[in-house]
């Protein structure tokens, strides 16, 4: 998927006010980012990175952002909004789409902490 496909994307930045936070925010992206350029490209159930744009460059680093491909559906945004309790079937459904991707991760010695 591409974006001449007509496919979404999110980008996320690490930019943020404060300093400390900002360096923060770019360890993290920058983590997250590598891991999935490398033992997670294309694991099922983790979403992608697509690329990486730099926004910055200082005389120590680049500031990057990170676009992700866009998942179709936003578990915590569809309880938040929807107000109504998942059956017991969805409950099951969810439950296992997480542990698989989990179980993916950990099969490349990855450990979610966060």
């Amino acid at each position: 998927m591409n974006a001449s496909d007509g496919g979404q994307f999110i980008i996320k930045s690490p930019l943020r006010a404060e300093d400390s936070e900002q360096r923060k925010a770019m360890r993290q992206l920058d983590t997250e980012m590598m891991i999935l350029k490398g033992p997670l490209k294309n694991t099922e159930g983790i979403r992608q990175l697509v690329d990486q744009i730099i926004l910055t460059v200082g005389v120590d680093e680049q500031t990057r952002a990170g676009v992700f491909e866009h998942l179709d559906f936003d578990l915590h945004r569809y309880h938040l909004t929807q107000k109504c309790q998942f059956s017991r079937l969805q409950i099951k459904s969810i439950a296992r789409q997480i542990l698989k991707a989990l179980s993916n991760s950990h099969k490349q010695d990855i450990v979610h902490t966060g």
